[in-house]
């Protein structure tokens, strides 16, 4: 199978970690799509007739959300002449499952150090005075992002300086 470049080749499908087959689905969510519409399955959900609790359902005949509330029904039938309840009284509720926002993939191309260093010609971005290698001075410089990619700068070689320690916690 080939795969242009900046495509990606695992399943679209959050926490899926298959590669893609078709449509950036693998097989087994590709199937479903085929089968059902549906990449994943809806999440099937009901209310606790005794606590009126939302719990998720293992199998469509689950009437109660635990144990101690199909006692607590059962004891309160036994008590009194109470009708047992139908399946349209407590309907199973569905609902799609929630799909977070894509991350945005990070390629970053192929610099060292030392060209950052080249670049900058011993000058802090920050504050623009000299900068040293030698960590012991009180002048030392690192490298450090412009725009941090978390906050959205571009992981790319012009995004990136030489800071002073000290300009570099301000910077950020």
């Amino acid at each position: 199978m080939v795969f242009a470049s900046g495509v990606s080749k695992d399943c679209i499908v959050a926490g899926c970690t298959e590669l893609a087959v078709a449509g950036g689905l693998c097989r087994s969510h590709y199937d479903r799509r085929a089968y059902s519409g549906r990449p994943v399955a809806p999440i099937r959900s009901r209310v606790c007739p005794m606590c009126g609790m939302a719990f998720q359902l293992i199998r469509a005949s689950k009437r109660f959300c635990s144990a101690t509330c199909r006692k607590r029904y059962q004891r309160r039938c036994a008590k009194q002449s109470v009708p047992p309840f139908g399946t349209d009284s407590n309907p199973i509720i569905e609902s799609e499952p929630v799909t977070p926002k894509p991350v945005r993939s990070m390629t970053y191309g192929a610099f060292t150090e030392a060209d950052i260093w080249a670049k900058c010609d011993g000058t802090c971005y920050g504050c623009g005075e000299a900068v040293v290698k030698d960590v012991d001075s009180p002048d030392a410089g690192t490298p450090g992002w412009i725009v941090p990619p978390e906050d959205g700068g571009e992981p790319s070689f012009e995004n990136r300086a030489i800071f002073h320690y000290r300009c570099v916690r301000r910077h950020v």
